[in-house]
């Protein structure tokens, strides 16, 4: 594995619409060379317009969407119909356009159904296991954390690829995550960034021997970041075109 790749775009709107378009192309491309595609999904507010993009995207060539799998990298641990649920968001905006098959959703276990979130992530964990992520998006926030792994809160998180996350200073409900361990496991990790509120997030995780919950959400095979030009501000830059 090389280091990360970082794309910059002049504005947040532009990172939005090349985002979604690089990732129609990617799961596009990976359909033509594999049966299944699994494609592991943040939530944000910058995860969520480039979802709102992909349905007309994904439009033409056509997606086989009962060979799309979708996984989700953090989720918070409420009822399965509260709308702040990552996945509900999610799916909502995916779903304008493209026929999703309930078989091939892979949501977290909710507080319906499980009766606290350590039992919810042992249950994701045993879901998940044997599958390697084709891609697994992420979005860093403005306090720096990513998926639901907190700057100084990385000790608490159990063992394995699926963690409980139950008591971080301000956070409003309780989650269930991938750990890096889990993220890890991706064969691609593409990180989305935007505003200058990041800037400084964006600086830590990319410097080199960084230990920051970003800087540890890495790819097997390759690893991007997608930023906004406020995100990218003071990184260096190397233009290659002859």
């Amino acid at each position: 594995m090389t280091g990360p790749r970082v794309f910059r775009f002049g504005s947040r709107d532009d990172l939005v619409r090349q985002a979604a378009a690089m990732v129609s192309d990617r799961i596009l491309g990976l359909q033509t060379e594999q049966s299944v595609v699994h494609l592991c999904l943040s939530g944000g507010r910058v995860a969520y317009d480039v979802y709102a993009l992909l349905p007309d995207l994904l439009a033409t060539p056509p997606l086989k969407p009962d060979r799309l799998h979708l996984w989700f990298s953090s989720e918070y641990f409420i009822s399965t119909d509260n709308p702040d649920r990552v996945s509900l968001q999610t799916l909502s905006r995916l779903a304008r356009g493209i026929t999703l098959s309930p078989t091939t959703i892979h949501l977290i276990p909710s507080s319906d159904a499980f009766v606290d979130p350590e039992s919810a992530a042992l249950a994701y964990a045993h879901e998940l296991s044997g599958v390697t992520l084709d891609i697994c998006l992420l979005e860093l926030h403005d306090d720096g954390h990513i998926a639901s792994l907190f700057p100084g809160a990385l000790d608490d998180l159990a063992r394995g690829p699926v963690s409980a996350v139950t008591d971080v200073p301000g956070m409003t409900y309780q989650r269930v995550t991938l750990t890096p361990e889990g993220i890890q496991r991706s064969k691609e990790v593409w990180v989305l960034a935007a505003g200058q509120a990041v800037n400084q997030a964006v600086h830590a995780a990319l410097e080199q021997g960084s230990h920051v919950p970003a800087a540890l959400t890495t790819g097997a095979a390759w690893t991007c970041w997608l930023l906004d030009g406020e995100a990218a501000a003071g990184l260096p830059f190397h233009d290659c075109r002859l």
